[in-house]
């Protein structure tokens, strides 16, 4: 459900999208607003797929659209709306092998303003690698930032990706020690510098590396 309130926290609209669940939600820079989550997907047993919905300022349905991928894709890890009315969101999807093995990785999709898909791409290694925060920059860049099993320093490191407009990385980093790191979310200040808040079990010393 996304909930309006007024300034003062008068309750002004409720919208309630029946069997799904949100997970993440942003305002764009015209006022809509971007609700993201997970839903059954239909006529199949234990799979997931990830929802996006589109509101108007007066809380109004505008779209919704479905992303389906592997067995379950959802949206963990946030949505972002650029300058230019294209909406991100970073997920995570989960597929189990022929061997039984699960495989655990980030995808970012890129959504026109109408809702169309753009694109989509997967990041990821061997083991799970899952996203904690998603930022659009003003030259059209994106950030996600996460926790990844497959690279690093240690058994769970945080991770910050950095794609273009196109879906192509630029540039990934690791941050971690011989514990459990967690990337949990990612902002940008004014001035430009890169702010990743994460949780550690580490001690020091800490790795930061491509």
């Amino acid at each position: 459900f996304v909930l309006r309130f007024a300034p003062d926290g008068t309750l002004v609209s409720q919208q309630v999208r029946a069997g799904a669940r949100g997970q993440v939600i942003a305002v764009g820079p015209d006022g809509n607003v971007y609700a993201a989550g997970v839903a059954p997907r239909p006529g199949a047993f234990f799979e997931f797929d990830m929802v996006l919905l589109k509101l108007d300022p007066q809380a109004m349905l505008v779209w919704q659209r479905a992303y389906a991928t592997a067995e379950v894709a959802d949206a963990r890890g946030g949505v972002t709306v650029a300058a230019d009315g294209s909406v991100y969101v970073a997920g995570g999807i989960q597929e189990v092998t022929p061997r039984g093995s699960a495989v655990n990785d980030t995808v970012i999709a890129k959504f026109g303003p109408d809702g169309d898909l753009i694109w989509d791409r997967g990041f990821g290694g061997a083991s799970g690698d899952f996203p904690g925060g998603v930022v659009a920059l003003a030259d059209g860049t994106i950030l996600i930032g996460g926790e990844t099993a497959s690279f690093g320093a240690g058994s769970d490191d945080a991770f910050l990706l950095q794609v273009d407009a196109r879906g192509r990385g630029i540039v990934c980093n690791s941050w971690g020690g011989q514990g459990l790191d967690h990337g949990d979310d990612v902002d940008v200040a004014a001035d430009g510098t890169i702010v990743l808040g994460a949780t550690t079990d580490s001690v020091p010393p800490f790795t930061f590396a491509d």
